[in-house]
């Protein structure tokens, strides 16, 4: 009752007298009873007099700003006075209820006025005033109640909300409440039969429902241990009654006031989480499911008999369920309820296990304990390189413990589907992309919870379909303890990848029309086809032309987000992978070819006849790395499976193109490797080959025509050698900055490797420059080509350069033409060798 409702019971009165006089209803006794009752009544409530107005009547007019004015007075009086100025000064915190200086307060500046005392399971507090900003603090009522010096406190900020209105923000950084010794008395208790204990303790967690705290979850984590104790040492049975009891209790608890600060005790949460698990193992009757609103607990015993299937446990629990008391556990079978399976093997054999599950993540600190919502994940999630640490997560599953009921410490092999909450969509639609070109994606990820560090860890194997989110997500771990899928964005794209990505493109682009343009030019030329070196150079060439053309083409075949006509994962993805990684490997071989060659020609010279060469070399570089993509996807990918979910996992392809995956085995073993090895041959030659070059001489050329030779014959070998690709090897270097760069160098040497073939292959090369204005009539034709060019080096060199090489009979030198000892084409593009090697 206020104000109004006295100005109604005035008009009520009125109608009655009125009624009496037009229609003589009488006023009796008891009608003058009533109005007086109903009349007192309405003055005992609030009329609504405003202690700081001049008037505390139907009329309220304000005091000014540092003025105030008690109840029932009719004039304001200046804030003044030695309370007042305390609190300007500093603050009051023994400020007597009498005293009307609150609006005195109020305008010092904003400020958070409690007159009445704030209530919570951890005590009683006052706080009354603070301006904003400020904090009060207050020893915790329950834990100091016998010390003089407690350091557990309960703080009261004075704090703005979003709407503009000033609070206080309590922070209970207390323990115990007042029903936390009634759990002490229980927990001491040992005459009780741990079914009566239990009982009572499930009891008192429901006659104390709205006063249980943090302090009273550590006591039942103490009753708990006391009830296995008992049963190891006195036999009293942990039947299914005892562990429906604490599942219930406990439940009950974990729905009280933990106190805003709990998270940071993660040592009693651990130990309920751990006492939980304790019970469960204990429990007489296995294969027997307790549930409650909050939790479930059942130990399931293996049967090695059984199919793999069926050896798997299942959880059901209708989508309608707000709480896990609807949870019911299965063999076998297939059902769109099913929650959560779990699988554990040691030594090829079931292992019996027990298994605590929670509806919520509340005992597990180091995530965000409500429900998930991908959409405001995602924007939570920030542009740039975010810290593990300050990543936002949620549990996005049922949090469940496991641990193994004998051999405890020991590794085994467990599986657990798990269905997640929310589903983050399909990958397209989980991907965000920030303003500055980066990209993250929202990923479930398998997290185990580490109770040293207190952090939930991915340390487990996690396996799903990302196109297919709601289908669940499979976590493959090796140990004990508590998991969950966790739901984060993950960075996808640094804000660089679309720069590098075009950058390839035009560079491959124009490598690929070198490369044709040098089929092109070589081909038609049947004099220069003939030769050695320019059969091994088609061959690179060609080779190099179809790597580099699939690996464009996958650009408009593949996106990251899975909108391209070649779907990620798919079959006809590992097809494309297979056949990239079998081409590059085809390349690899050709330059390692090519070195070979360069090693043949220009240093060993005599002695260096293969018969047959081109067969083998064919032979050798299209035929062998045929069983590497082939061996490196079947050994690499396995079919997962728990209970009736299986999901195909391979190592050999990456997540986010049609490629192999970068850091995985496969792609040590049997890319990385190959590559290094072509490397390390292709250095040697080159270091030889550069040696040759150092060393040749001319006495035709100036010393500074005879250096520029060098350097572009040096820069040519290496090129056609394929060391570009050291930056690659040099790219496992784990330092960011330093990655970025040797990515973009990357970029630069191997995308323009086919211009610089053509370069080096036709453009520097005479002999072919040579035939073609040969060919179209630009210059005169003079003898064989291959013998002029013969003559033009042999004249070129120091002395006795052609030596006896024209009149000797076939050598075991490849070149047919024993006369034309320069039948390969490095002798114009690179310089002539010195007189004692004058082959060349």
């Amino acid at each position: 009752n206020g104000l109004g409702d006295l100005e109604q019971a005035a008009n009520i009165m009125d109608s009655i007298v009125e009624k009496q006089e037009k229609e003589g209803d009488e006023v009796n006794d008891k009608v003058l009873g009533n109005i007086v009752d109903g009349v007192s009544n309405i003055i005992d409530g609030d009329l609504g007099t405003n202690e700081y107005s001049l008037a505390g009547k139907s009329e309220c007019t304000p005091c000014e700003k540092h003025k105030h004015s008690t109840p029932t007075s009719g004039s304001c009086e200046i804030c003044k006075g030695k309370t007042y100025q305390d609190v300007v000064d500093k603050d009051v915190p023994d400020l007597p209820e009498n005293e009307q200086l609150y609006k005195c307060f109020k305008d010092t500046g904003e400020a958070c006025v409690a007159p009445k005392p704030i209530t919570s399971v951890y005590g009683t507090y006052e706080p009354k005033w603070a301006k904003l900003g400020q904090k009060k603090s207050f020893d915790c009522t329950y834990d100091c109640k016998n010390s003089q010096s407690c350091e557990l406190k309960a703080v009261f900020s004075c704090e703005k909300a979003a709407d503009g209105k000033l609070a206080f923000k309590s922070t209970y950084n207390c323990i115990r409440t007042s029903a936390t010794e009634e759990y002490e008395d229980l927990d001491k208790e040992t005459k009780k039969s741990n079914e009566d204990k239990s009982k009572d303790f499930k009891d008192l967690t429901e006659k104390k429902k709205d006063l249980n705290g943090l302090g009273d979850l550590e006591q039942a984590a103490n009753i708990m241990d006391s009830i296995v104790e008992k049963q190891e040492k006195e036999g009293d049975e942990v039947n299914d009654k005892v562990l429906g009891n604490i599942v219930d209790g406990v439940s009950n608890i974990i729905d009280g006031d933990l106190g805003t600060n709990y998270t940071e005790r993660a040592d009693i949460l651990n130990r309920v989480v751990e006492s939980l698990a304790k019970v469960t193992r204990s429990t007489s009757k296995p294969n027997n499911l307790a549930t409650s609103e909050h939790i479930a607990a059942v130990k399931v015993t293996g049967d090695s008999s059984k199919s793999e299937a069926d050896k798997t446990t299942k959880f059901s629990l209708s989508a309608d369920d707000a709480s896990l008391e609807g949870l019911q556990m299965k063999e076998g079978g297939s059902d769109k309820d099913t929650v959560l399976m779990v699988s554990a093997e040691g030594d090829g054999k079931a292992k019996d296990v027990a298994i605590v599950i929670f509806q919520r993540s509340k005992l597990f600190p180091d995530t965000i304990s409500s429900i998930p919502n991908p959409a405001d994940m995602k924007a939570l999630s920030a542009a740039g390189k975010v810290e593990e640490k300050d990543r936002p997560r949620i549990v996005n599953s049922l949090v469940v413990e496991v641990s193994a009921v004998e051999d405890i410490d020991k590794p085994y092999s467990l599986g657990l589907y798990m269905k997640t909450l929310a589903n983050v969509g399909s990958r397209n639609e989980s991907i965000k992309t920030f303003s500055d070109g980066t990209k993250k994606q929202l990923r479930n990820r398998c997290h185990s919870f580490n109770t040293t560090t207190e952090k939930w860890k991915e340390d487990c194997e996690t396996m799903y379909d990302e196109n297919a989110g709601e289908s669940g997500v499979l976590c493959l771990c090796k140990h004990n303890t508590s998991f969950a899928v966790l739901m984060s964005p993950y960075e996808i794209d640094p804000g660089f990848i679309e720069s590098q990505t075009l950058m390839t493109t035009i560079l491959l682009s124009l490598a690929m029309i070198c490369l044709l343009l040098t089929l092109v030019f070589l081909l038609p030329a049947a004099p220069l086809r003939k030769q050695r070196s320019t059969k091994i150079n088609i061959c690179f060439s060609f080779s190099l032309l179809l790597a580099s053309f699939l690996f464009l083409l996958q650009n408009s075949l593949v996106k990251s987000d899975d909108s391209g006509p070649i779907k990620l994962g798919s079959p006809g993805c590992i097809a494309y992978a297979a056949i990239q990684h079998y081409l590059w490997l085809v390349v690899f071989l050709w330059m390692v070819v090519e070195g070979v060659l360069m090693y043949l020609s220009l240093v060993q010279v005599f002695g260096s006849h293969i018969s047959k060469y081109m067969l083998k070399f064919n032979l050798l570089c299209w035929g062998a790395p045929i069983l590497f993509p082939i061996i490196g996807y079947f050994a690499f990918t396995k079919t997962v499976t728990v209970g009736d979910h299986s999901v195909v996992k391979s190592d050999f392809i990456s997540e986010n193109m049609c490629f192999l995956k970068p850091g995985g085995l496969p792609f040590w073993i049997f890319f990385f490797t190959p590559l290094v090895i072509a490397l390390l041959v292709n250095v040697v030659f080159f270091v030889l080959v550069l040696n040759v070059i150092k060393d040749s001489k001319s006495v035709q050329v100036s010393e500074k025509a005879l250096l520029l030779r060098q350097i572009k014959a040096a820069v040519g070998v290496m090129v056609l050698l394929g060391t570009g690709w050291l930056f690659g090897v040099l790219m496992v270097i784990p330092e960011p900055n330093t990655q970025i760069t040797l990515q973009y160098i990357f970029i630069l040497l191997n995308s323009s490797q086919g211009i610089c073939v053509f370069l080096f292959y036709v453009v520097l090369n005479e002999q072919v420059t040579n035939h073609w204005l040969t060919t179209f009539g630009f210059k005169a034709k003079v003898g064989n080509s291959s013998s002029n060019s013969a003559a033009t080096s042999g004249a070129a060199t120091k002395g006795t350069n052609v030596k006896s090489n024209a009149a000797k009979p076939k050598t075991e030198n490849v070149y047919e033409n024993t006369a034309a000892v320069t039948d390969h084409t490095y002798d114009t593009a690179f310089p002539a060798k010195s007189e004692e090697h004058g082959n060349i």
